[in-house]
Parts: C-alpha cells; sequence; structure tokens
C-alpha cells in the first residue's frame, strides 16, 4: 500500500527502481518531513478545509464504514466526516455494524442514492 502511494504521491524520477520517493527511512522508521508534506496535500480532510468549493459543487457526496473495518477506516471517515460539517459541505454519512470485506449487501443503501443524484444532473 505505501509503495503504491509513493508512486502517486511522491513521484522521484531516478531515485530508486520504483521512481518514488517514501515518507519514511525504511531502515529506521524515520519520518521524511519533505516528502510526508506532499502526501499530506492528497489528505481528504486537507484538500476538504483547503479546498471545499469542489466538494460543495457534487450532485452527491457519500461516506460509509463499518464499525469494525479491519483496517480501522471509520477513523479517517469519521475525521472526514467532522471536517465536512466544519466546512458546511453537504454529504451522506453513516457507520454500519460491518467489516471491510464483503460488502455487497451495502450496495441497496447506496446506489439509490447515487442513481438518484445521476438522474438528477
Amino acid at each position: 500500500n505505501v509503495l503504491a502511494m509513493a508512486c502517486c504521491y511522491s513521484p522521484a524520477e531516478g531515485a530508486n527502481r520504483l521512481n518514488a520517493a517514501l515518507p519514511m527511512d525504511l531502515y529506521s522508521g524515520a519520518l521524511d518531513a519533505e516528502v510526508f508534506e506532499r502526501w499530506s496535500a492528497y489528505d481528504p480532510v486537507v484538500r476538504c478545509r483547503e479546498r471545499p468549493e469542489g466538494l460543495k459543487g457534487l450532485e452527491l457526496l457519500w461516506l460509509e464504514c463499518g464499525t469494525r473495518d479491519s483496517f480501522r477506516l471509520y477513523v479517517g471517515a469519521r475525521t472526514l466526516h467532522r471536517a465536512l460539517l466544519e466546512g458546511e459541505i453537504s454529504h451522506h454519512f453513516e457507520e454500519f455494524d460491518g467489516d471491510h470485506f464483503k460488502l455487497d449487501y451495502r450496495y441497496n443503501h447506496s446506489l439509490p442514492a447515487v442513481f438518484q443524484a445521476l438522474h438528477e444532473a
């Protein structure tokens, strides 16, 4: 995951075989503040606070998470939800009793809303 994100958030031609800079030293785990700052520019919470106009123009912003997510993604979802509220950005936020996988049963919640938003657009 970190390698894939490095390719997107911190490309660095010729830096290594990956051509990407990592936000930490692989040996010690020490943070590389310059690279981490580049990554932070893509953080949804940062972008929400710095450039809310794009989000305010959306027909639908749907955010949901399982309260037992294996990767604890509910922490980030809750943080983004709070930032959206602070920015007065219209959105749907829902937590459900579930994990990260086998979520096709959730489609009956989100897809009707997506269909409606596309139909009205």
